[in-house]
């Protein structure tokens, strides 16, 4: 099976390289971040500034390394790619949560991204807490690692 996924527009950043230890942390980047939504796609930003959220997907644009398994940050032992939020995926997508913090024309302002300059944006969703987050502890084997109790 094959499929085509096309950009709907690009983050726009100071940040042209990403830093492992600044994109991997819990909230990204605080930095304020801009996605430029192609024209032709400018109609679908309609009322998603009326969201404090949003899930930003994406493609990791820099990164060829493809794994089954990995290290993450903050511990020394190795887990599947499926149980981190590596860069180092087979489809090389990502997925943010991020705060809106406006919208100008087809242009979205956000902030706490993990993405630089040039990434293709494929699709954003909004974060709805009564539906997405239906635990508010930890799980897996993050609950297990000190940073994050």
């Amino acid at each position: 099976m094959k499929f085509e996924v096309k950009p709907l527009g690009f983050v726009i950043s100071e940040d042209k390289e990403s830093s492992k230890k600044d994109m991997q942390k819990p909230g990204g980047n605080n930095r304020e971040v801009c996605i430029e939504i192609l024209d032709e796609y400018k109609a679908a930003l309609d009322d998603v500034e009326d969201f404090e959220y949003v899930y930003i997907l994406f493609i990791f644009h820099k990164n060829n390394k493809e794994k089954l398994k990995t290290k993450p940050l903050f511990i020394d032992e190795e887990k599947g790619i499926f149980a981190t939020r590596s860069p180092s995926r087979p489809n090389h997508i990502g997925l943010s949560t991020v705060k809106v913090l406006r919208r100008e024309d087809n242009k979205l302002f956000i902030t706490n991204a993990d993405m630089i300059h040039g990434t293709p944006i494929i699709d954003i969703k909004p974060y709805v807490p009564d539906i997405d987050a239906p635990s508010q502890e930890m799980s897996g084997w993050i609950k297990g690692v000190d940073r994050f109790k």
